[in-house]
């Protein structure tokens, strides 16, 4: 089977599918997104097309002209679209609900990550007038586990010495500030209602937005307890930030797939999280994790945390074997491998 695989995998996910598909026989090619803005990457992506793959795989939405999207949708090579969103996080076309429901229509098969997501796919469908089924064919297939694929040897007092905390100071960390939508300043609102003198927090990964990354620095200047580290990890820095953490907080405003949870879970760090998209299907209220819906809530749910670090790490560790029991590699490749038989099957 010859899988032409949208955008390249340079994300983790996309990273591990490939190399997973391969293992399994499966002659995986890539094309970059075909945005308009970068004409290079359309002359990829068509010549990709030209080789004559025998199914495509989609994930997230990968154009941003209308015209390039009814192009391809009127090829007849099968379709498979992994729905990580149900609209992009930086809006591509005025209307990019209406977009997603075209796509439902013109994929063979569309994979979700949680029974949720269809759910609130149809509310959001039906507030906006559109019909809430489509011709897809639906799979879920969940987020697939990190586990065990980044480094993970330092102790956490070089852990805790290299992001500069006390060895046995309490640690709340948030990951991945990327974009508004990830809840960083519902986060930072949360820290300062605790008014804690002895916790440490920390921020670390990139932030693309610049007036939120101002924020954060202006609060780092304001607390003399929060440790900001605003770029990209590479893979074996990861380990430090999560492991120097007692709980990390992703306190999403919205999301339709969190992707970010499940980096602090392969280090075994609990997570606290808003009930959104498949999050609730990861994260079960007291027993693999903490769900808050606010400021409120979130203080509560880091004070619980805080309060007994043995429970908290306990936590963590049935995250940990959670994902590593429903969605393992091998679970998510082969339920991947069932979707394309779906979408080839001219029945």
């Amino acid at each position: 089977m010859r899988v032409l695989a949208v955008p390249e995998g340079r994300h983790v996910y996309l990273r591990l599918l490939k190399q997973a598909l391969t293992r399994r026989g499966v002659q995986v090619t890539e094309a970059p997104f075909p945005y308009v803005r970068w004409p290079g990457n359309i002359v990829r992506f068509i010549g990709r097309m030209i080789e004559g793959p025998d199914l495509c795989h989609l994930h997230w939405n990968i154009f941003d002209t209308a015209l390039g999207a009814r192009l391809f949708f009127a090829t007849r090579v099968p379709k498979v679209w992994t729905v990580h969103n149900l609209v992009p996080h930086a809006p591509l076309f005025r209307e990019d609900i209406f977009t997603t429901h075209w796509y439902l229509d013109r994929v063979d098969v569309a994979v979700w990550h949680s029974e949720r997501t269809i759910g609130e796919a149809r509310d959001l469908f039906a507030a906006r007038g559109l019909p809430t089924t489509w011709k897809a064919n639906n799979r879920i297939i969940p987020h697939m586990s990190f586990n065990g694929i980044w480094p993970d040897t330092v102790s956490l007092e070089e852990a805790r010495q290299r992001i500069g905390v006390p060895l046995g100071a309490p640690v709340v960390g948030h990951f991945a500030p990327t974009l508004p939508y990830k809840g960083t300043r519902l986060f930072l609102e949360a820290i300062r209602r605790m008014a804690r003198k002895d916790v440490f927090c920390c921020i670390f990964g990139a932030c693309h937005d610049p007036p939120l990354a101002r924020e954060i620095r202006d609060a780092a200047a304001a607390n003399a307890n929060l440790r900001i580290h605003l770029v990209e990890l590479r893979d074996e820095e990861l380990q430090y930030w999560f492991k120097a953490c007692n709980v990390v907080v992703q306190p999403y405003k919205e999301v339709t797939t969190s992707g970010s949870i499940f980096f602090p879970i392969a280090f075994k760090t609990p997570v606290i999280a808003t009930p959104l998209g498949n999050i609730p299907e990861v994260i079960q209220h007291g027993v693999t994790g903490w769900l808050a819906n606010d400021a409120e809530s979130l203080v509560r749910c880091i004070k619980q945390a805080l309060e007994d670090p043995t429970a908290a790490r306990e936590i963590g560790e049935r995250a940990h074997s959670f994902v590593n029991q429903t969605a393992n590699l091998d679970l998510v490749t082969s339920a991947y491998l069932q979707a394309y038989e779906a979408a080839l099957d001219p029945r």
